[in-house]
């Protein structure tokens, strides 16, 4: 039986370097396409079509084509270019979740270092800042600030199940919120929320800068069955897109890549550890600055402490079944993988995926 042979071309397009040879294909074979080597100068590929301007037959990077065994075909194929996205294209938080890899390195590109930007989270139209900071990462540069009762929804947020915050200043175990709002301090597996009426200013005096949660709400749940030391939970109640940093000690093997400790080292701390008594930190990312990481203190029993001497901001990341990982500091100290108890409010910041 004769294979009759097909025959698949390549081009650019328009691309500014690059070439690729011409494959022969077998009746009845299959072949994968090689991964496109052109590239065009301020554009990003976008896929292969069997038009140059994209009105025929699509085909991805390393698609496949299935030759016939009669008649011989020819292929043609031309790349497709697009626009790189940049930040000014991005309405809502949530839209870096529909990114790929590559258009997230493109909008992490165009955006200049400590240069604030606006998005808005559609959970509940709040606007929040956002900024690439040093560590070459894309931080939310305001305090989450989702009031209790929300429901955290998977089309939304980082959660594979939806998710409802318990009552403002209340406690949620499962379903059921307690009779009493502040029964429940003594016990680290419930998630608590704590609405600040205060939104603005960088003192963070009582009553506080935004919202406060326990480890068991800012995981969505997720932290619960999370007890080992540096180990993260898998879900919390950031924008979809978006998650909470993580933290490590230098008993892990990859504490240098965490999340905190990253910061930490961009804005002054010494990177042989996790920890230093140092102003670096308070000076280049505290009140005021671009980071703007504020004093938040922490809320525990229906009251605030340290409020405008101390920043507590929650990991991802477990300590024991009763403790969690925290960025802590003064205008004194920085500390990347501090630990506090999982029951006390502290502030959430989200870092972009």
């Amino acid at each position: 039986q004769w294979q009759c042979i097909s025959q698949v071309n390549y081009y650019g397009n328009g691309a500014t370097s690059g070439e690729m040879a011409s494959n022969i294909v077998l009746g009845g074979s299959t072949l994968t396409f090689p991964q496109n080597s052109f590239a065009k100068d301020g554009y990003i590929f976008n896929g292969w079509n069997t038009q140059p301007n994209g009105t025929g037959t699509p085909y991805p990077d390393q698609g496949t084509f299935a030759a016939p065994m009669t008649p011989a075909t020819t292929l043609n194929l031309y790349a497709q270019w697009k626009l790189p996205p940049v930040i000014g294209d991005l309405t809502y938080m949530q839209d870096f979740a529909s990114l790929s890899a590559e258009d997230k390195i493109s909008v992490l590109n165009s955006m200049s270092q400590e240069t604030s930007y606006t998005l808005k989270d559609k959970r509940d139209e709040q606007d929040y800042t956002i900024a690439k900071l040093k560590d070459n990462n894309i931080w939310m540069t305001k305090n989450l600030n989702l009031a209790g009762g929300t429901e955290i929804t998977s089309e939304l947020s980082n959660v594979p199940d939806n998710y409802t915050l318990p009552t403002a200043n209340g406690f949620r175990s499962g379903n059921k919120l307690p009779t009493s709002s502040k029964s429940g301090f003594d016990d680290n597996t419930k998630a608590f929320v704590y609405n600040s009426t205060k939104t603005s200013g960088t003192d963070c005096t009582h009553p506080g800068c935004y919202s406060y949660y326990s480890w068991t709400a800012a995981t969505a749940g997720s932290g619960l069955s999370t007890t080992e030391d540096n180990t993260d939970a898998p879900y919390s109640i950031c924008p979809k897109g978006w998650k909470l940093p993580n933290s490590r000690t230098t008993a892990a093997s990859d504490w240098q890549s965490a999340d905190f400790y990253k910061l930490a080292v961009a804005y002054g701390m010494d990177p042989s550890s996790t920890s230093e008594s140092t102003s670096n930190f308070f000076n280049q990312a505290g009140p005021g600055t671009t980071p703007n990481f504020l004093l938040t203190g922490y809320h525990y029993y229906g009251s605030f402490y340290n409020g405008g001497s101390n920043g507590y901001y929650w990991s991802s990341t477990s300590c024991n079944s009763g403790n969690a990982r925290r960025l802590y500091f003064n205008s004194s100290l920085v500390n990347s993988a501090d630990f506090s108890n999982r029951r006390g409010g502290k502030a959430v910041r989200c870092i972009a995926e």
